[in-house]
């Protein structure tokens, strides 16, 4: 019988997907299954945000964006992005990041992958503001020998004060917890807000979309 396995997006979205995309899926998704299955030494990797143990906080996120990339996050809101094919598996090597972004008394909110993990995306907030930043990565090893990569200022917005729940990077929508029956979907591109609230009547439960201002 032939092994098959499913695809980490719909059949619809995958047939959006341009040939050169598609491609890239395929590989992508072909290599890392294979990696999956290979005998890994146990190694260890010493990252310090900015260059100087005594001054690094202790992380508060830390995630891999794709097989060559990896993200932390300190309590003092120092995100960085790791190049793994840089890093010497030595407890004495210090290694430095390729991209920092730092934000006193902001707060990490949460971070996505562009649907084609080209692209990583960030919000943090502070208050009743967010913003969200951007960083394009290298897709290949050969992209960049020594990438120095920047992050960039993406969209700004109000969240009155409402809890972050999620956001969708390609729809570029983020959704707010109003209540525990409704959630405000804000879309920084056009700057446009919907509330959307589940209600009860005799027929039974209903979703009512309305303008927010």
């Amino acid at each position: 019988m032939r092994n098959t396995h499913p695809l980490s997006c719909s059949q619809s979205e995958f047939a959006a997907l341009a040939a050169s995309q598609s491609e890239r899926f395929l590989v992508r998704t072909s290599r890392t299954d294979k990696l999956l299955k290979t005998y890994r030494e146990d190694t260890q990797y010493r990252i310090i945000p900015n260059g100087q143990a005594h001054k690094s906080g202790p992380l508060s996120a830390l995630s891999f964006l794709s097989e060559r990339f990896l993200l932390s996050v300190d309590k003092a809101t120092v995100v960085c992005v790791w190049d793994m094919s840089k890093l010497e598996p030595s407890a004495e090597t210090v290694a430095f990041p390729c991209s920092r972004l730092t934000l006193v008394d902001w707060c990490f909110v949460t971070h996505r992958m562009s649907f084609d993990h080209s692209t990583l995306y960030i919000i943090l907030s502070k208050g009743a503001r967010a913003h969200i930043f951007s960083l394009s990565l290298p897709m290949n090893a050969s992209d960049a020998d020594d990438p120095k990569l920047s992050f960039r200022d993406v969209a700004y917005f109000d969240t009155r004060s409402n809890t972050i729940q999620g956001f969708d990077v390609d729809s570029c929508l983020v959704l707010l917890e109003l209540s525990h029956i409704e959630i405000e979907v804000v879309n920084w591109r056009t700057d446009t807000r919907s509330i959307v609230a589940l209600r009860h009547d005799a027929l039974g439960p209903m979703v009512s979309i309305m303008p927010s201002f």
